[in-house]
């Protein structure tokens, strides 16, 4: 059974101006081609005559024209569904700001909620197009990506990026302070960033501009990323990265350190069994289903299996949802790969099915 809050990932929308090669639910990305709209993902590719100077707009309808997002009124049936359950909800994408209609659902959420509950994730052009200043009033938190000092990190985004996301936070921080949103970083630590040099720029980088916190992250191989071919870091990799981080915090009284579950296993005599899968967390994808994982995703931003769909919140109350016997079978099981990430050790063992996620297949996981 989950107890006490539950933490909800809503990939809102999987709109994006971006094309990274290892997004994780291998988002579209919409650009303009001379007088023609694009649109590319691993999932989907389309080209027709622009007809609207908002291209994210025009992006949009197609997606709902052909199934692949949900339309405002199918988004608030959702929020609806999830009433009477206690959740704090992270909206994602993509970058769900390019689609103006997903204000009113942060608004509705945030009155369903409080304020202090609704968490958003975006990119510099989200916030910037989108207008981000017109959430404030709704969300506790914001958050963005900025994981590297240099313009083109060949492991994970596009050129530009990360500075992007820089520009444009530093362009809303103080707004941000004023209305009570606390402001997070999210870093995945990979071989291009963890090394204790740019660890310290980073870092004061960050301090500099005012980020309130930081959140250390794994670089997953799921979405687009299970066709990448970067070495993974070992557990000593992971431990020199994120003990500068703590080092730095310490010394500074910088922005606040925290780290994710799946690497929370590296530091056994602070978290015994940290794992939030199906205790704490679960997901909502771009379609509305309820899924176990926020990284459960697959090369094209379908779940890893239809073993860990769980329903449609289109149709279904989530607390019914939750409460049935499927879920609660899972839940019995977390206990048998302690100090191990379900999602990893599932990718390292999914020719068993369901139970590749109680597997100890994680190589940063106990022995």
């Amino acid at each position: 059974m989950f107890k006490g809050k539950i933490g909800i990932i809503w990939t809102l929308d999987r709109i994006c101006k971006w094309n990274c090669d290892y997004c994780c639910v291998d988002a579209y990305c919409v650009k303009r081609e001379g007088n023609f709209i694009s649109i590319d993902s691993n999932n989907f590719k389309y080209k027709e005559l622009l007809r609207s100077k908002n291209i994210y707009s025009q992006g949009q309808d197609i997606l709902i024209k052909h199934g692949l997002s949900l339309s405002l009124e199918d988004k608030l049936t959702v929020l609806n569904n999830l009433k009477g359950v206690n959740l704090e909800i992270g909206f994602s994408g993509g970058d769900f700001l390019l689609n103006k209609e997903n204000l009113k659902v942060v608004q509705v959420a945030s009155k369903i909620f409080g304020k202090e509950n609704i968490g958003i994730s975006a990119t510099g052009v989200g916030m910037t197009i989108g207008y981000l200043k017109n959430y404030l009033d709704y969300i506790g938190q914001l958050d963005f990506t900025f994981d590297n000092i240099e313009s083109n990190d060949v492991n994970h985004k596009q050129s530009g990026y990360n500075n992007s996301n820089l520009q444009a936070f530093k362009k809303n921080v103080n707004l941000c302070h004023s209305k009570k949103v606390v402001t997070q970083a999210l870093i995945p630590i990979s071989n291009t960033n963890k090394n204790a040099d740019i660890i310290t720029i980073l870092y004061s980088t960050l301090k500099k501009v005012g980020v309130d916190k930081i959140y250390l992250m794994r670089t997953f191989p799921v979405g687009r990323g299970m066709k990448r071919l970067i070495d993974p870091l070992s557990r000593e990799d992971y431990i020199s990265a994120i003990e500068k981080y703590y080092e730095l915090e310490e010394k500074t009284s910088g922005p606040e350190v925290n780290i994710m579950c799946a690497l929370k296993c590296l530091f056994p005599e602070k978290w015994d069994d940290p794992c939030t899968f199906l205790r704490s967390t679960i997901d909502i994808t771009s379609s509305g289903n309820l899924i176990a994982d926020a990284f459960a995703y697959g090369l094209k931003g379908d779940p890893l299996t239809q073993e860990i769909i769980f329903g449609d919140l289109k149709k279904n109350r989530l607390v019914d949802l939750i409460n049935q016997p499927k879920i609660q079978k899972l839940q019995k099981r977390i206990h048998e790969n302690k100090g191990h990430c379900k999602v990893i050790a599932y990718i390292n063992n999914q020719s068993a099915g369901i139970n590749g996620f109680f597997s100890n297949t994680d190589p940063l996981g106990k022995k």
